[in-house]
């Protein structure tokens, strides 16, 4: 199994960072953030997709649906595109679409709403609106995604013994209590659920642009928790399994 961390930032894009967004195996894209297009040309995979799941609504993890399907189709792109994520999510693709003033019936190709996948398990996380985590096992290989959260046993549950645990890193311990209301996790919440769930590798994933320059800081709060590999994300990185 291959994932590209495409988009890495929290909330708002930095010079070098662009909105959330993972492929997994070329075809598999995890949250739709704003620049995970061009982050798909770059990488050289945009007329790979076939699937996309958005975790949930907020801006940052959605709007950049728009502009994948715009361009799917200005491409001549002509196999159906999945949609998935929680049941709201496909009357948001299908809204933003109307919106932007895209004539659906010009599109070369279907946009499909499926609420499941062989191959992915999904769990509800602690944020609003109502959020999805997701397990992807291919083979032998099983990672885990947990989009935006407060730490949450669904999480540990759906994470237990995965390779890579991808978890959200939004602030640092210090304002743990302001992460936990805002239902957001500290690179420390990160080191506990990885090693409550016995993962392998622990990716950081989400973190701000006010810790850029600083980010050795998440590593180390969450290594004070869990022993294995703390990786941070940056755009365009590879890990293979």
């Amino acid at each position: 199994m291959e994932i590209v961390f495409l988009g890495t930032a929290a909330s708002i894009p930095t010079p070098t960072r662009s909105l959330p967004s993972v492929l997994v195996d070329e075809e598999l894209l995890v949250d739709c953030g704003e620049g995970a297009t061009q982050r798909l040309l770059s990488a050289g995979s945009l007329d790979t997709i076939k699937r996309v799941i958005i975790t949930h609504s907020h801006l940052d993890h959605s709007a950049g649906i728009a502009t994948l399907i715009w361009t799917l189709w200005l491409r001549g792109k002509r196999n159906p595109l999945i949609v998935s994520g929680p049941s709201y999510v496909k009357d948001l693709v299908f809204s933003l679409l109307k919106e932007f003033g895209t004539p659906l019936e010009r599109l070369t190709f279907s946009i499909e709403y499926k609420e499941s996948f062989e191959d992915v398990k999904f769990a509800s996380t602690d944020h609003h609106p109502e959020t999805f985590a997701l397990k992807v096992e291919k083979g032998n290989a099983r990672i885990c995604y947990s989009s935006d959260t407060a730490p949450c046993n669904s999480v540990i549950n759906l994470a237990r013994g995965c390779d890579v645990l991808i978890h959200e890193a939004t602030f640092l311990n210090n304002e743990r209590h302001l992460a936990h209301m805002l239902k957001h996790s500290t690179a420390g919440d990160a080191g506990r659920i990885a090693s409550e769930a016995r993962v392998k590798k622990l990716v950081l994933f989400h973190w701000p642009w006010t810790l850029e320059g600083r980010e050795h800081l998440l590593v180390k709060e969450a290594e004070a928790f869990f022993n294995g590999e703390v990786i941070l994300a940056h755009d365009l990185e590879t890990i293979s399994l």
